[in-house]
């Protein structure tokens, strides 16, 4: 489904919309405590060539986000489906089921559990161990 139509004028609305993705990418960089010039060596890329693309100093192309994101070792697919609001993806439900079995058996208590499932999406309440 497409977003509602609004009364800027489509550059503006494309340029806030990279705007947006740019400091996505920023903050995950630096969650990660992953510098530009480490992205960019990881990439093969030119020293500065993206930190011109994440300071807006170049457009944004979808590869250049593709790229970041493999130099950032996030899944395409959950960097587009955490960010647009999407749910889990396929990828994340697998890691929570396992997370689940491993508090079901006693393996892992529901604490350490919450800790795992911080960076995916939120999941049910985990079940109390007795």
């Amino acid at each position: 489904m497409l977003p509602p139509m609004s009364d800027e004028p489509e550059d503006e609305r494309y340029a806030a919309e990279c705007r947006r993705l740019v400091k996505r990418l920023l903050d995950l960089a630096q969650s990660r405590r992953i510098s530009i010039r480490s992205m960019e060596k990881a990439m093969g890329v030119g020293d500065s060539a993206f930190n011109k693309v994440l300071k807006g100093k170049i457009t944004l192309q979808f590869r250049h986000v593709l790229m970041i994101c493999d130099a950032l070792e996030v899944d395409w697919r959950d960097f587009f489906a955490e960010f647009y609001g999407l749910g889990p993806t396929p990828a994340q439900e697998t890691d929570r089921e396992r997370i689940r079995f491993l508090v079901r058996v006693g393996l892992l208590t529901p604490e350490q559990a919450s800790r795992l499932l911080a960076d995916l999406p939120p999941a049910p309440e985990l079940p109390q161990q007795d």
